[in-house]
């Protein structure tokens, strides 16, 4: 099989596992050759606060329990990225939260392209695709100065959550993240990053944090060992 097959047959594989898309993705940060692959682990915590959550009443109507709760649960991923030519790149991620499910893994496949790449710059589109998930998302990198890489994957993502028999509904997550990565090699790249996610509840689900959902922070680290390939 041809390293393209194996990049589409893996990003499938591992997207039609789960129900949410990862929070946490490959670096978009250009290295490793034109074609090769990318493995990686990362791992990391989300602080949340629940300030007023709304439940749903016997009648109908939703009532207030306002609180002040601070929670941090812990996060990781596995994730591949195939690289098919020097603008196209496709793989997918398999996530494990405590936040999501009790700690039941999700995951989701993706595909990038680069639109703008030179020695110093790469901007491109990033698309997501889950079990019930979608997103999408512009990556982007500055290289600051060799080895060192700034990049972000602000995105757009939709998923369908059920939280009991009867009672499910989409949650729309807007996240705006900010990393380094530092190659130590040509094969490895240790990246930290940080995030400010919205979490926006709809249909039957309750509003954890009043009408406008809920806004927590990421922060993780990853590394990621980069397998190249001449031809």
């Amino acid at each position: 099989m041809s390293w393209r097959r194996k990049g589409l047959v893996s990003g499938a594989l591992l997207g039609g596992w789960g129900c949410l898309p990862p929070t946490a993705l490959p670096p978009p940060v250009p290295g490793g050759g034109a074609r090769g692959a990318d493995v990686g682990v990362s791992g990391g915590i989300e602080l949340e606060t629940d300030a007023c959550p709304l439940t749903q009443q016997p009648d109908g109507s939703w009532q207030e329990d306002c609180r002040s709760t601070v929670r941090l649960p812990p996060m990781g991923s596995l994730f591949y990225a195939q690289r098919l030519s020097p603008t196209w790149e496709v793989g997918g991620a398999v996530f494990w939260s405590s936040q999501f499910g009790e700690g039941f893994p999700s995951g989701a496949a993706f595909a990038r392209r680069s639109v703008l790449q030179t020695d110093r710059v790469r901007v491109g589109g990033h698309a997501e695709l889950g079990f019930a998930s979608v997103g999408v998302g512009i990556p982007a990198a500055v290289r600051v100065r060799d080895p060192l890489w700034l990049h972000s994957l602000p995105r757009v993502a939709t998923s369908m959550m059920e939280l009991d028999p009867g009672l499910s509904g989409y949650q729309t997550e807007l996240s705006l993240p900010l990393g380094l990565s530092y190659a130590l090699s040509p094969t490895l790249l240790l990246t930290a990053e940080a995030s400010m996610v919205k979490s926006i509840p709809r249909g039957a689900m309750p509003v954890w944090a009043g009408p406008g959902g809920q806004t927590s922070g990421r922060a993780l680290g990853a590394v990621t060992y980069r397998m190249q390939r001449d031809d």
